[in-house]
């Protein structure tokens, strides 16, 4: 049998009630601004019905898939500048009238917040984000950001351009030491592969050569190599002369024609003046060699008329289709396919030189590195706290959260406002 309760029970049952009522109501007051808006939106939402909009969306061409993708029902309705949600696709229907881009007839069921006279005249469309590289980044950096940071970038590099070229410098060169081994260790084999296809060239183009571009050279440059092989040649031809031993050659010579001798005393001879006494006289020379060479090729890039020509010719070359085939295959098999860049990132990266200069460059770009990533990622709220941006948002509900994949968005006449609070504005 249930106990009664007594006056002294239910008198304390009221009055904790009653405590409970007053401290809301109190609360409520003291706190208004805040409970007001959404203790409205959320009886909006109870009491009114979505409002209805009909038009027409295009359909959007996916690049990945080489596909049109269609408004589907369930899709967002975001506002095209804030992002903001304003309803759903509710139904779609494709128009049977045949046209370059699909277009759909859609019933978009807006949220109640937002009144759909304020949608008179919008500019709808479909819109799809891939969620891939170009588009994380296109997100992130719009024009406008874009155009700051390229500024801060800009002003780094002018204002740090000693210690950006000390850390690079040294890169590039052992990147360019490192080619030209490669280079050197395999031109000469690919060249030899390639001498049939290089005697075809040089055929082809003999008659250029002989009829467009010696000729020049001869007028230009003859008298100055002349000039400048005459003194070097005659030295090199009287110290060949002291040296050379001519009375065994001449004995060299009687014995070749000897009756019941060998024959080859005379090439015997020959070759060892050759190696022994001609070939490290030249190479005593070859320094003099190359300068009066370096001179003349100065020489002729200096004169317009040895410049004309090559540039005729070069043309010539540029233009056919089997050179370029010829310089192209060269030059992959003689530096791009040996060229071993992984092991030459890792020798630059775990060079301690280069990895202390990029180090202080990097201490050096710290603040800017901050800087530009403030600029992206933070945005100050209307109550004046820091927040993430619009932009990281839009990124981490596409990548993380796999939200607006796809989307409706609206382009009012006017900027949309909630209808919450809207009077009392």
């Amino acid at each position: 049998m249930p106990r009664k309760k007594s006056p002294l029970h239910f008198a304390a049952g009221i009055a904790i009630w009653a405590s409970l009522v007053t401290g809301g109501v109190a609360f409520a007051t003291m706190r208004k601004s805040e409970i007001g808006p959404p203790a409205e939106r959320v009886l909006r939402y109870a009491v009114h019905a979505p409002g209805h909009v009909d038009t027409k969306v295009l359909a959007a061409w996916d690049e990945r898939e080489h596909a049109w993708i269609a408004p589907l029902p369930g899709d967002p309705i975001l506002e095209a500048e804030t992002r903001t949600f304003v309803g759903v696709v509710e139904s779609v229907t494709g128009e049977a009238a045949a046209v370059t881009t699909p277009s759909y007839a859609v019933r978009l069921a807006l949220d109640p917040e937002y009144d759909p006279r304020d949608l008179e005249g919008a500019v709808y469309g479909f819109d799809q984000a891939s969620g891939d590289g170009p588009w994380i980044l296109n997100t992130l950096l719009p024009p406008r950001k874009w155009a700051i940071v390229q500024a801060e970038l800009a002003a780094f590099v002018d204002s740090h351009s000693d210690e950006i070229a000390e850390a690079v410098r040294p890169v590039g060169d052992e990147v360019v030491a490192h080619a030209m081994e490669v280079l050197n260790a395999n031109l000469a084999s690919v060249v030899a592969r390639h001498e049939k296809e290089i005697d075809a060239l040089t055929d082809k183009y003999r008659g250029t050569l002989k009829d467009d571009l010696l000729p020049v050279l001869k007028e230009q440059l003859g008298p100055s190599a002349k000039e400048k092989a005459k003194p070097l040649l005659t030295k090199i031809g009287r110290e060949l002369w002291d040296a050379l031993p001519l009375a065994r050659g001449v004995w060299e010579g009687i014995k070749d024609r000897t009756p019941f001798m060998e024959s080859d005393h005379a090439d015997k001879w020959w070759n060892e003046f050759l190696e022994n006494k001609a070939i490290p006289i030249v190479k005593a020379h070859e320094a003099e060699l190359m300068k009066a060479g370096e001179d003349l090729v100065k020489e002729g890039l200096k004169d317009p008329k040895v410049r004309a020509a090559f540039s005729e010719t070069a043309r010539k070359l540029a233009k056919d289709p089997e050179f370029q085939a010829l310089l192209r295959t060269i030059v992959e098999e003689a530096l791009v396919r040996p060229f071993d860049l992984g092991g030459l990132v890792k020798k630059i990266a775990t060079n301690p030189k280069h990895r202390a200069r990029f180090a202080a460059l990097q201490d050096r770009f710290a603040p800017t590195l901050e800087k530009i990533i403030r600029l992206v990622a933070v945005e100050q709220k209307q109550d004046g706290r820091d927040g993430l941006s619009k932009e990281v948002a839009l990124v981490l509900r596409r990548k993380v959260l796999n939200k607006d994949a796809r989307w409706v968005s609206v382009r009012a006449l006017a900027p949309l406002r909630p209808l919450t609070g809207r009077g009392k504005s």
